[in-house]
């Protein structure tokens, strides 16, 4: 009946009341928290039924409080067919804000990965308090997972969103889906006792009786010692894995019998350097480290500041990009002889649950 009422609305020669947009964020322990993005004439916070219609005739008195906060999802498509539509939410940088609400003093922005947000949409006129009729009719509501941090800075955050599918039970081959763990949360194993995904949270592997560091990017790049010792590079014909420098940059060398200038097509991967953090060293923009088993990239010149999440100083790089791609570089990781990543995959090693269809078990 709801959607009846809206759309007689929207089908009127003049609507009659601002549009409304209300975020529920849910953090997975039991806490649930209510925004909205702000009214025309006031940033007051508002009251607005949780469920529709038929939750207040049963309970009357039960209304949800929205805090007004900068925020826009935006990106939101309705297709019949292709990949998944994956709209952005962008939030303003107020961690303070979080912290508060959370009460966590730790509180970064990644620990939202892996949350449900739903947004709501209704007309001023519907919210509670706001006419004799008080009924909450709404639009279709829409939910979505956090699923990464896109881009952050010192004014906003900006998530990446994906479409949560209820599938609860639903085998696919080799694998069940189970509502218990989340298949997204890198680390989720190790960090939270909640994810599928139990790669490392240290990101070491051991490959023939031997540990190694093992980081990659979103975009796969391997994140490696600056003890790498990489030639210029200069015309001739190079083997697979081999690392040269060129343009600045290291690269290493996807394929034997390499003719190729680095960069060129799939034949080069550029590789990324890191040292590990000192306190006594000024950095430069873009300069990579490693501490407390991961890599950070210095967003501003000349910083000894301690990296963290949320830092102004810092950001973390060594993330998954959750596909298969990203999987495979991780999991069926090979070492070169100096230690680094090969250009080569273990494919005998089967990709662990929280990878893909025709994965391993995981209980």
């Amino acid at each position: 009946m709801s959607n009846n009422i809206i759309t007689t609305d929207l089908q009127s020669q003049s609507v009659d009341s601002a549009l409304v947009e209300l975020y529920e964020l849910d953090l997975g322990n039991g806490t649930i928290l209510f925004f909205h993005s702000g009214l025309d004439d006031t940033l007051d916070t508002v009251k607005f039924h949780p469920v529709g219609e038929a939750a207040k005739n049963t309970n009357p008195s039960l209304v949800n409080e929205y805090t007004a906060l900068p925020l826009m999802m935006d990106g939101i498509e309705a297709n019949a067919d292709g990949a998944s539509n994956r709209p952005t939410l962008t939030v303003a940088n107020v961690s303070a804000l979080f912290r508060g609400l959370i009460d966590d003093e730790e509180f970064g922005f990644e620990d939202l990965i892996g949350t449900r947000i739903t947004r709501r949409q209704t007309f001023q006129k519907y919210l509670h308090g706001e006419a004799e009729q008080d009924t909450p009719f709404e639009f279709p509501v829409k939910t979505y997972l956090l699923d990464r941090v896109s881009s952050e800075t010192s004014v906003a955050v900006t998530f990446e969103l994906a479409a949560p599918f209820d599938v609860s039970g639903v085998k696919l081959p080799n694998r069940i889906v189970v509502g218990k763990y989340c298949t997204w949360l890198y680390q989720g194993f190790e960090t939270a006792n909640k994810g599928g995904c139990f790669w490392a949270a240290n990101s070491k592997v051991t490959y023939g009786g031997t540990q190694y560091d093992v980081f990659f990017d979103l975009d796969n790049r391997p994140l490696v010692s600056n003890s790498l010792s990489a030639p210029t590079w200069s015309a001739g014909t190079y083997a697979q894995d081999d690392f040269v420098t060129y343009n600045s940059k290291v690269w290493r060398s996807e394929v034997d019998n390499n003719t190729n200038t680095p960069g060129t097509g799939l034949f080069w991967q550029e590789v990324i350097t890191w040292a590990v953090w000192s306190s006594s060293t000024s950095y430069s923009v873009d300069n990579y480290v490693k501490y407390d088993n991961h890599i950070w990239r210095a967003r501003l010149a000349g910083t000894n500041k301690e990296p963290k999440p949320n830092s102004l100083y810092w950001t973390r790089v060594d993330y998954c990009n959750k596909e298969l791609s990203g999987c495979k570089a991780r999991f069926q990781f090979i070492p070169t002889s100096g230690g680094y990543p090969s250009a080569q995959r273990r494919t005998t090693q089967t990709l662990p649950f929280g990878a893909y269809p025709g994965s391993a078990k995981f209980k």
